[in-house]
């Protein structure tokens, strides 16, 4: 586990599904779209290089025309090198997250011993 239990969250059913495929997602969009900006373009297939300047020519994005300014470039590598690995973290802990199980609280609740305090009992 990589954050202590206070620090965590259980995220279940499509809340838990739509933030693992959002952080998932956005993996291979960082390295093969906004990564262009950053990495020099050797590193790239021509094919991604031909999508990239197609849709930024055809949607008149100067952010990510070629060649790229120096200040957008340094917004890329702060997504490379904090956003990027936070993703992978978020996905590893969406996936290591075990299942909520129903609840016996209200059961609990209902025979606990009840000395007026409610859950505000005094240590």
């Amino acid at each position: 586990q990589l954050l202590p239990e206070p620090f965590t969250m259980t995220l279940s059913g499509n809340t838990r599904l739509a933030f693992l495929i959002f952080f998932a997602s956005h993996i291979p969009i960082t390295l093969m779209v906004d990564g262009q900006a950053f990495f020099p373009r050797s590193w790239y297939p021509q094919a991604l290089i031909d999508v990239v300047d197609w849709y930024a020519a055809t949607f008149k994005d100067k952010l990510m025309s070629y060649p790229r300014e120096t200040w957008f470039t340094s917004m890329i590598s702060i997504e490379i090198f904090f956003q990027l690995p936070f993703f992978f973290v978020a996905v590893y802990t969406l996936l290591q997250q075990k299942q909520p199980q129903p609840s016996n609280q209200a059961k609990d609740d209902k025979s606990s011993d009840n000395d007026g305090k409610g859950h505000f009992r005094s240590l």
